[in-house]
């Protein structure tokens, strides 16, 4: 019998980002100096896009070329595969742009403005990158392949900060990434991933 795909967990995953963001805009609300959340400046909004479509098309490259010429990364790709088999087609672009908003709200807005308060903006940067990586299955058998490379990842969009400024462009290479690799794996899955498994 073949398993079906719970839409649940794309509704539960919409949920918990949607709260992710509304934590994340209320401490900013509250605390608008320690946890403010830095959009960018609107009329550079073009530049932070691109630059976040620069970003996200870079790292779809890498992770698809782990995926093709390590081991683990085809290892890492079978699993998520596993996790998304019979994912809907439409639940990918949702679940992206979500991620893509409320964890850079999170990581690159709050995170990073309440460290940078305290420690310095060396020590947001170092400090959002790690718990970023480790957020991302450290701490999962079979998951830490995708955690080092969230790790370096967050190193990446946390230079989109440092450099524009704001969230934007983060938000876009996050989301683009997210929007591009969901899919993939869930059709690589489809293809590679046995119907007994």
């Amino acid at each position: 019998m073949k398993d079906s795909f719970d839409t649940r967990m794309v509704v539960y995953g919409l949920l918990f980002y949607g709260l992710v963001l509304l934590a994340c805009l209320g401490a900013a609300g509250m605390w608008p100096d320690a946890a403010g959340i830095p959009w960018g400046d609107p009329s550079l909004a073009v530049r932070d896009v691109a630059l976040g479509l620069a970003t996200g098309g870079a790292v779809i490259a890498v992770s698809w070329a782990m995926v093709r010429w390590l081991p683990s990364g085809r290892r890492l790709a079978d699993l998520l595969a596993r996790t998304l088999k019979g994912m809907p087609r439409w639940a990918g672009l949702p679940l992206a742009v979500a991620a893509g908003v409320a964890e850079e709200a999170a990581f690159r807005g709050c995170a990073w403005s309440a460290l940078e308060a305290w420690l310095g903006t060396a020590a947001a940067w170092v400090l959002t990158s790690v718990i970023f990586g480790l957020a991302h299955g450290m701490f999962q058998r079979g998951m830490r392949t995708w955690s080092a490379f969230a790790l370096a990842t967050g190193f990446l969009l946390g230079g989109l900060r440092l450099g524009t400024g704001g969230i934007l462009a983060a938000i876009v290479a996050h989301a683009l990434v997210d929007a591009v690799n969901l899919p993939l794996v869930r059709r690589a899955g489809a293809i590679r991933v046995p119907e007994d498994e």
